[in-house]
């Protein structure tokens, strides 16, 4: 689902980030074998308990209730990391090769990780070729992150990108358990148990 969640997009407090995945053994020697066991870190999300108006609650109740619980993914603004200011590298023309999918590039050694973005925003994206910004002859795929051009780039044109990015998540959670407490003058007072989002494997 491209639906964006409506609720925590702005949520102060919400605690989370990505999480690799590292099998450690340890040697009689003390030394340690490391294995990668995720080519990609798998990214989580948890709006702690804390109070809702009721307006604020029937709006994600209504959209755990759209997406089925855990069922459906939909997208989610990281308030921490949703964006590449600085010209991503997409790839290298060919004279043939006509469609580029968005990276996002962390660190500039051997170790570099390349994430491939998926769920761009649409309207933030700007696309260059050899530095010189293309404001026609592109199409963008807001649900794949793919930039296709209407005529390939030339052999050996750099292309490359800005723009701002969701990811994709689920609940990870079938429930959402909430307790009446009071009534205020802008309306009922609930609390809500932990809500927590997983990033979709792409």
């Amino acid at each position: 689902m491209e639906t964006v969640l409506p609720v925590l997009n702005n949520d102060f407090g919400t605690v989370g980030g990505p999480q690799w995945r590292t099998g450690i053994i340890e040697k009689r020697t003390g030394h340690e074998q490391r294995n990668i066991d995720l080519d990609d870190p798998r990214r989580e999300w948890s709006m702690g308990e804390r109070g809702m108006l009721e307006a604020d609650l029937d709006a994600l109740l209504e959209f755990h209730t759209m997406v089925r619980g855990a069922a459906i993914g939909f997208r989610f603004l990281d308030q921490a990391d949703h964006k590449a200011s600085t010209k991503q590298l997409l790839g290298f023309g060919t004279g043939a090769l006509a469609t580029f999918q968005l990276v996002k590039h962390y660190g500039e050694s051997a170790y570099e990780y390349v994430r491939p973005i998926t769920k761009p925003i649409a309207g933030t994206v700007a696309v260059y070729v050899d530095d010189v910004l293309q404001a026609s002859g592109w199409t963008l795929d807001a649900a794949t992150g793919i930039v296709t051009f209407a005529a390939a780039p030339a052999l050996d044109a750099v292309v490359k990108a800005t723009f701002q990015f969701h990811v994709p998540v689920r609940f990870k959670e079938d429930r959402i358990r909430h307790k009446f407490e009071m009534f205020t003058n802008d309306g009922k007072w609930f609390s809500v148990s932990p809500v927590t989002l997983i990033e979709l494997p792409q």
